[in-house]
């Protein structure tokens, strides 16, 4: 599949095109360490006025650069990244499908039934399409990778690797927290009534709160001391202390505590220490994005696809992206009523914690439709038991890709959409033959104009406010205005886009700025 996907999409890799600014951004990050930025910089220096410090981690870049460093010498540069753009979501895509074939084997499903409703799970599959190098594949791996080590036979070797996952998940980036956080609370109120846990629990104290302290040590960037909880930071590694404390209590109290009823009270007097301690230790994470200008949410942020919700997001956009993990979500509480397990359980758990953080991203889903391949698979095997319509209606409502194709034929919900893509084949041709040059342009063209050698005064991120706003300023001013903002921002080209924030801004879609 892998193998198709980059044929198909040959000629687009070839010119660098990835299928995510996210994805190009991330390749700038890794060429940027490899040609000698620090590895604790993780500052994007040609974003913005004066650089961004990027709220990601080296953890997913060290994988890909081993493999760009190597390949430079037998390949060239060129054909080093490229091989590595094919490859690494091609690794991460074997994991994952190994990993879930794994879990569907511990509830009596083949591992190709799993693996045939995984590969066609949309939207997660896009995840590790050629070119999809940011950390959200890696995400994946890890989160059915805890699923692993928290069902099956409880030792502490095995809540230590549930518990390095979850470190790890924590370094890369803060959107599969919410899911790890359940599992664990799922893991912890299943120890209440089961002492077998008692291994699993002490394992995954003994190893979080070393793991968290390397983490820190190897992986603290130059903005490690914002007081933001977007990302590693001093706030999130705090609140990921705070919870190997939370576990490290309760393993303490195992021992004495043997009633379910006492095991119980003591999770809820430490969860609620817990909770006290994380309002004033690390008050960021209360809410990652509080930090964000109001204006810059309300101009750029709840614009952005999967930044949206459930119920402001376009009907057609929202029943693509939830359709399956809301199929998944109900045969597999179904099923957990009728054949009670405790991976079941725990699957469905994630699930459910997904889809409520949908209720405010739509990114939330992608966790949820990973665990929902389990579930679906279950649900395909029990169905065939009933005969061959069963059998057929489960395996359909089981194809992920079903439901984008569905929501193409859906009618327009006469919502805004977003503007379609007005940069032309033509002004990439003509912003490429320019010398290095700051450039004011439409969002997301800010990472392919940074990959191509320019500096980009706005990108869609949301450390990258000043820049963004100072875009959409621009768009709302008049002619003298304009100028003034450009002189004093030192840019040399804008790129006018209309309906992109630049309406005003008629062709020719390239301007100098003159003196």
């Amino acid at each position: 599949m892998s193998a198709a996907w980059a044929a198909v999409r040959w000629p687009q890799l070839r010119a660098g095109d990835l299928p995510d600014p996210d994805d190009l951004m991330r390749l700038q990050q890794i060429v940027d360490w490899l040609n000698g930025q620090a590895f604790g910089d993780l500052t994007q220096h040609r974003m913005g006025p004066g650089g961004v410090a990027m709220h990601w981690s080296r953890l997913p870049d060290l994988i890909p650069a081993a493999m760009i460093r190597l390949l430079r010498p037998l390949i060239g540069g060129d054909g080093a990244e490229r091989a590595m753009l094919i490859l690494w979501p091609a690794l991460l895509f074997a994991a994952f499908l190994w990993l879930a074939a794994l879990l569907g084997r511990r509830i009596g499903v083949r591992p190709v039934e799993t693996m045939l409703v995984a590969l066609l799970a949309f939207p997660l599959t896009t995840l590790f399409a050629p070119g999809r190098i940011d950390h959200h594949g890696l995400q994946m791996v890890l989160l059915l990778a805890a699923m692993l080590a928290l069902t099956g036979r409880a030792t502490r070797v095995a809540g230590a690797g549930a518990a390095l996952a979850t470190v790890a998940t924590v370094v890369i980036g803060m959107e599969t927290v919410p899911l790890f956080a359940a599992a664990i609370a799922v893991t912890v109120l299943r120890w209440c009534r089961d002492r077998r846990e008692d291994a699993r629990v002490a394992g995954m104290a003994l190893a979080m709160g070393p793991a968290a302290l390397m983490a820190m040590a190897g992986f603290a960037t130059d903005s490690w001391s914002l007081p933001l909880c977007d990302g590693f930071t001093r706030q999130s590694w705090t609140a990921t202390m705070v919870g190997a404390a939370a576990l490290a209590t309760l393993a303490i109290m195992g021992r004495r505590v043997v009633t379910p009823r006492n095991r119980l009270a003591c999770v809820a007097a430490v969860a609620t220490g817990a909770a006290v301690a994380l309002l004033g230790w690390a008050p960021a994470c209360r809410n990652p994005y509080g930090a964000i200008d109001p204006d810059l949410a309300h101009l750029w942020l709840s614009k952005v696809g999967e930044a949206q919700n459930i119920i402001i997001g376009d009907p057609r956009w929202t029943f693509a992206q939830t359709g399956l993990l809301i199929v998944a979500i109900i045969v597999g509480a179904y099923r957990s009523v009728r054949a009670p397990d405790p991976l079941r359980c725990l699957l469905l758990a994630v699930a459910f914690a997904s889809l409520a953080l949908a209720l405010f991203q739509l990114r939330g889903a992608y966790g949820g439709v990973a665990v929902a391949c389990i579930l679906l698979a279950d649900a395909v095997v029990a169905a065939r038991r009933r005969g061959v319509v069963a059998a057929l209606s489960m395996r359909l409502a089981a194809a992920g890709i079903a439901y984008p194709l569905l929501a193409s034929v859906m009618p327009a919900s006469g919502r805004p959409g977003d503007p379609a893509d007005c940069i032309t084949p033509a002004t990439r041709s003509a912003l490429t033959a320019l010398p290095p040059s700051r450039i004011l342009a439409p969002i997301d063209l800010g990472p392919w104009l940074i990959r191509h050698g320019h500096q980009a005064l706005a990108a869609p991120y949301h450390r990258n406010g000043q820049g963004i706003l100072m875009t959409y300023r621009f768009a709302a001013a008049d002619v003298p205005q304009r100028r003034a903002m450009l002189r004093k921002a030192d840019v040399q080209f804008v790129v006018g886009c209309d309906g992109r924030g630049l309406a005003p801004m008629a062709a020719p879609a390239l301007w100098r700025v003159l003196p």
